[in-house]
């Protein structure tokens, strides 16, 4: 004879077990970077970028103006030395005069990588502060994620053995029938009836079938939605 009872208890268990595994998976959706945490990184990488080609810029700048006032300087040493014909002396004056006009662009041009640098550093160290904050909170919420998982796992686990132990005690031609109805009703094999209501599917039954249900061990079912009845 079939015991009810103990398959309604066996449905019970996969219930919590089929519960404990849509956490595992609504989990490991979480376990992944955050969109933000995307944004933030490419935000930071980005600035980072134009961060350091401002500072590369700016270092060059700034070597091209110091070479340029040391060239200036040997010219017009040697134009104002006193040895220079004439004619050399207004040649080298003219690339002298030349050099002052490129090294005043050039001065102007360091004097905006600066202000560059300067620009970009700040939003450097903004996006590196916003992803450091982002960053923490998210691992905060990824160890929490981390630990509710193997909470899950654990209760699994001893699920798993509930039900084996379970097992033992119920007929294999039974576990069939349960198993075929489980997968064909949605995880519902068992319907529990309280008052001559089917709480599966919220049909009357015939007060004959609960009757029935009550004085006999057998498989019953509800007329309505195919499932074994359990009286309550």
């Amino acid at each position: 004879m079939p015991d009810i009872q103990q398959l309604y208890q066996l449905q019970q268990i996969d219930s919590n077990i089929h519960t404990a595994r849509k956490f595992l998976r609504k989990i490991s959706v979480g376990l992944v970077e955050s969109e933000s945490l995307i944004s933030a990184r490419t935000a930071f990488q980005e600035a980072e970028k134009v961060y350091k080609h401002a500072k590369t810029l700016m270092t060059q700048l700034d070597l091209e103006v110091k070479s340029l006032r040391q060239k200036i300087e040997r010219s017009e040493k040697r134009l104002y030395g006193g040895k220079l014909p004439p004619k050399e002396a207004v040649s080298v004056q003219q690339k002298i005069d030349s050099s002052k006009r490129w090294l005043d662009k050039r001065e102007d041009d360091l004097l905006e990588a600066m202000i560059a640098v300067e620009e970009s550093e700040a939003e450097y160290q903004t996006c590196q502060e916003t992803l450091t904050k982002i960053d923490a909170g998210w691992q905060t919420e990824q160890a929490d994620l981390l630990r509710e998982q193997d909470e899950h796992n654990q209760k699994i686990d001893v699920f798993r053995d509930d039900r084996e132990s379970l097992e033992l005690f119920i007929a294999e031609d039974e576990l069939v029938v349960y198993e075929k109805l489980r997968s064909k009703k949605g995880g519902t094999a068992i319907a529990v009836v309280e008052n001559g209501l089917c709480l599966a599917c919220g049909v009357m039954l015939p007060n004959r079938l609960v009757q029935l249900a009550l004085n006999d061990d057998s498989f019953h079912f509800c007329e309505s939605c195919g499932r074994i009845i359990h009286i309550l």
